[in-house]
């Protein structure tokens, strides 16, 4: 080699060295950010290896040596809620430095469309005037598909973002963003109702993580190992014949989404998915099994059994003459059967909050409240239910079946609700949305009547020996069944038939 080619060789090499060896942090970690209170913290990046990295946070001096990849990890000791802007200092042959940094109670918010809609079109719209609240801080994420796990995540990459949301991107995500009237109404409607409810409710400050996309499906958000070792779920990957780097890949959004996030400390999850599982009943009674196996597996990347809550499925579609059936109602039943098998979930039951027209409808307000109610009854260990009216057990009396709930609250009630088509479906009295069958099967509607705080019973003359009765059962049921503190029952059934085939 020639001397002035070996001098250009040298200078290249040199200049580049310093930015490889520069210490760097995970993109979740940046200015107005929000740590977790009262557990161990993880902050992690990475540098050259064998590099030494200093951490400084709130009177703790901690450090860590890079690995052979040059990837370093060190965990800041539990710290109590502090609204009080503090300095995070990572030191390595650079300095870094994450300013304005509270410390409070952070949850992670994902799932399809409903999930993602912005304040702006829903019923939260209102509370956009009293948006400036310094301590609630939403971190955006820009939902990426990729075939294999990341630990970082992949601006741009198929089965992100639209162009509007784009647009918004640049200025909200990948960063965290106080909660102010510029900002808010392009937040999550959903998250940001949630989030608000549990910065007046707990005093701390509130970060929210928003990882949400719409048209999504919840095998994409599981990571592939865990559909790999479930046989019953091994048709996602055997009927999936895309790219890789699908949006409906599975596994294919929990690569480029969730695990950069891991193991980032949190204070819980929550999530608002399945209407893109409900396309056939069999998908819909599957998802029985592929929703309790993702819970488990994101439970997994961050090494505990973090609270899991959940949406189950509103209203959607015409509102039927007669006893229907359809997959959106087994999808329902998945969800119901995930929180009743999965220790450390909750389900926020939205019924009466649907639409005959539009997937997505406004009601993110209460929405949000209901999952707020869930978490600070559950997770905060405040006073109230942890859930709404839930199905027990049932007995045949005679030629009726009398039906006990769970949860109940200070009783049962009815109550009037109106449709978005314009019309009283339900009035006052009696109940609505019981059916009941015979041996051959065939539910006919029922009346139902309240018999004690927790005791409905059923019956129809058309059914002089009943053996199973439904609550709900539609893609779009006329139904009123309450609690007195106003939380509508889950809809369910009491038999085990078989989802019908198309």
């Amino acid at each position: 080699m020639n001397r002035p080619i070996l001098l250009f060789s040298l200078l290249f090499v040199s200049s580049i060295l310093p930015l490889a060896a520069e210490v760097q942090l995970a993109e979740i970690f940046a200015d107005n950010m929000i740590l977790q209170r009262g557990k161990p913290v993880p902050v992690w990046g990475w540098a050259a290896p064998g590099e030494s990295v200093q951490v400084s946070f709130a009177d703790q001096h901690l450090s860590a040596t890079a690995d052979g990849e040059g990837a370093w990890k060190i965990t800041l000791h539990p710290m109590p809620a502090n609204d009080k802007p503090q300095a995070l200092t990572v030191t390595g042959i650079n300095t870094l430095t994450v300013n304005n940094v509270l410390v409070g109670d952070v949850w992670l918010c994902a799932g399809q469309s409903n999930m993602q809609a912005w304040v702006v079109g829903a019923d939260t719209s209102g509370l956009v005037d009293s948006a400036d609240i310094p301590t609630l801080r939403v971190f955006l994420v820009d939902v990426t598909s990729t075939d294999k796990p990341r630990q970082k995540f992949l601006q741009g990459a198929p089965g992100g973002m639209n162009e509007p949301q784009r647009d918004k991107m640049t200025q909200y995500g990948l960063k965290w963003t106080p909660s102010t009237k510029t900002a808010a109404p392009w937040f999550s409607a959903v998250t940001y109702s949630f989030g608000r409810a549990l910065q007046k409710e707990t005093g701390v400050p509130i970060g929210l993580i928003t990882d949400s996309l719409g048209g999504t499906v919840a095998q994409a958000w599981t990571p592939r190992n865990a559909l790999e070792s479930n046989p019953a779920l091994g048709a996602y990957l055997n009927d999936f014949h895309g790219a890789p780097t699908d949006a409906r890949a599975p596994g294919s959004l929990y690569n480029g989404s969730v695990a950069p996030l891991a193991p980032f400390a949190l204070k819980g999850i929550i999530w608002y998915q399945g209407e893109s599982n409900a396309d056939s009943f069999e998908d819909a009674a599957r998802y029985r099994t592929l929703f309790p196996a993702m819970i488990s597996a994101w439970r997994k990347s961050w090494g505990e059994n973090l609270p899991f809550l959940f949406v189950q499925l509103p209203a959607f579609g015409p509102i039927l003459p007669d006893p229907s059936d359809a997959p959106w109602a087994w999808l329902r039943e998945s969800q119901l059967l995930t929180l009743q098998r999965t220790a450390g979930t909750g389900m926020a039951v939205v019924i009466d909050t649907g639409s005959t027209t539009n997937l997505h409808p406004p009601t993110k307000l209460t929405i949000g409240s209901r999952l707020a109610q869930t978490a600070l009854a559950l997770v905060y260990q405040k006073p109230g239910e942890p859930s709404c009216p839930i199905y027990q057990k049932m007995r045949v009396q005679g030629d009726k079946i009398e039906v006990r709930f769970s949860h109940v609250g200070s009783g049962l009630t009815s109550k009037e609700v109106s449709c978005d088509d314009g019309k009283n479906h339900v009035p006052d009295d009696p109940l609505r949305g019981f059916a009941i069958c015979g041996a051959d099967q065939k539910f006919v509607w029922a009346a139902a009547k309240i018999t004690g705080k927790d005791t409905i019973s059923v019956s129809s003359p058309l059914v002089p020996s009943p053996v199973a009765v439904r609550y709900a059962w539609a893609a779009f049921p006329a139904c009123n069944l309450y609690s007195v503190e106003g939380l509508p029952a889950s809809p369910f059934r009491t038999d085990d038939y078989k989802p019908p085939h198309p």
